[in-house]
């Protein structure tokens, strides 16, 4: 559009549904110093009245559409996206631009929001593997990615309606994104778009954070009613718009696909050093990463750090063609499954646009699964240089091998 929304649709056969997703090119990482979690606090705001609806009549308004409906952000982004019958869509995105260009942000809705964000940040506490991760974040990535998405409580109590006013003013429609999936065709949407947000108020254009080098030290992360270690781990890997990127997505699932993956075997079932072991592919836009979590006992820690780096390091050796099978056809179901869901597929599309600058057809990611051979798999596993950063998690004197 010419207001610089971009818009994506897919026509789904045999729908009477459409799914849609509004992408907003801001997360956490653009909280300001001193409010860690305003981002997080503004996905539950926003959602209690826009325009001239209070937080009741914008839910009844909502749920009389039918509407199926979730808020989601990120260090990067903030999500809204909605399902409901594919007659009732041009009402409901008129209620999401409302909810994103007009949210009321009433004084009276800001203490329960607050409670809720400070529920969730103790949820985080009471959980070792996500208190694990946030941590981690913290030491190994780069400001201000390092910052804890859901926030930190004593910030989040000292938000202001004028501080959320102030994140909310991001809304350029420069970088933000609408993608919808289901039963509607590309001109309806286009249609349908410059009707419903022809009118953009004066904002700022969404700011672009780079991705600085960081050089973390290991580091431990005592608590003291632990009784269990958690370990997690974290390297470099390829953003999603890399040409070996799937080779790099092929050997995580080697490595963590289901009970056969590497990890399980040798950690898990011969060894019985850990009850939970797993790897996993993180991406932003100009980055991608490879996590390792293991939770195990404090007897068993170093010898389970040490077995998981041994493994990090055989992958380097190369994979079966057995391996590479296996991997391929997991990805492959992962693909086709994600996409056979209309708010799936609605997701990717926005995701792809941030992320590529275009949208991915399933048949061509699994297509690029597919032509991956085993001699240029190993032949670009044997150029990976593994050196974990590691953090853990527990009671005293657990302590962490130096990455």
């Amino acid at each position: 559009m010419a207001s610089g929304l971009t818009v994506a649709a897919e026509k789904i056969p045999g729908l009477a549904s459409v799914s849609f997703a509004l992408f907003i090119p801001v997360g956490s990482a653009a909280d300001p110093a001193g409010r860690c979690g305003l981002t997080s606090l503004a996905s539950e705001m926003i959602m209690r009245g826009a325009s001239d609806r209070d937080a009741r009549a914008l839910t009844e308004a909502m749920d009389g559409l039918g509407i199926e409906r979730n808020v989601d952000y990120s260090l990067e982004y903030l999500l809204l996206s909605g399902s409901c019958l594919s007659t009732h869509v041009p009402r409901a995105l008129s209620l999401f631009r409302d909810i994103l260009l007009a949210p009321r942000l009433d004084q009276e809705e800001l203490a329960p929001s607050i409670e809720l964000s400070l529920q969730g940040i103790l949820a985080v506490e009471d959980t070792p593997s996500e208190k694990l991760f946030v941590e981690l974040g913290k030491r190994y990535l780069p400001p201000p990615f390092d910052k804890p998405s859901k926030g930190i409580a004593g910030e989040i109590e000292a938000v202001t309606i004028g501080d959320l006013r102030g994140i909310c003013s991001y809304r350029s429609p420069r970088g933000m994104i609408l993608s919808m999936a289901g039963d509607i065709e590309m001109t309806a949407a286009n249609a349908m778009a410059l009707d419903i947000f022809r009118d953009f108020p004066p904002a700022p254009d969404f700011p672009r954070f780079p991705m600085s080098p960081t050089h973390p030290e290991p580091g431990h992360v005592m608590k003291a009613d632990a009784h269990q270690v958690q370990i997690g781990m974290a390297m470099p890997s390829l953003p999603l718009s890399h040409p070996d990127y799937v080779k790099s997505l092929l050997s995580v699932t080697v490595l963590s696909g289901g009970m056969s993956g590497r990890l399980f075997v040798e950690v898990r079932e011969k060894r019985g050093l850990v009850y939970s072991v797993r790897a996993f592919y993180s991406t932003m836009r100009d980055r991608g990463d490879i996590y390792v979590y293991a939770g195990t006992t404090p007897e068993k820690a170093a010898e389970t750090e040490r077995v998981v780096r041994g493994e990090l390091e055989r992958l380097t050796e190369g994979i079966t063609a057995e391996e590479l099978a296996r991997a391929r056809t997991q990805l492959r179901s992962s693909v086709v499954m994600s996409q056979e869901s209309s708010r799936g597929r609605a997701t990717t599309m926005a995701m792809d646009l941030f992320r590529l600058g275009r949208v991915r057809e399933p048949d061509d990611i699994i297509g690029a699964i597919q032509r991956i051979e085993l001699d240029e798999m190993n032949a670009f596993l044997s150029r990976l240089e593994p050196r974990p950063f590691v953090m853990t998690l527990g009671p005293a004197g657990a302590g962490v091998a130096a990455a």
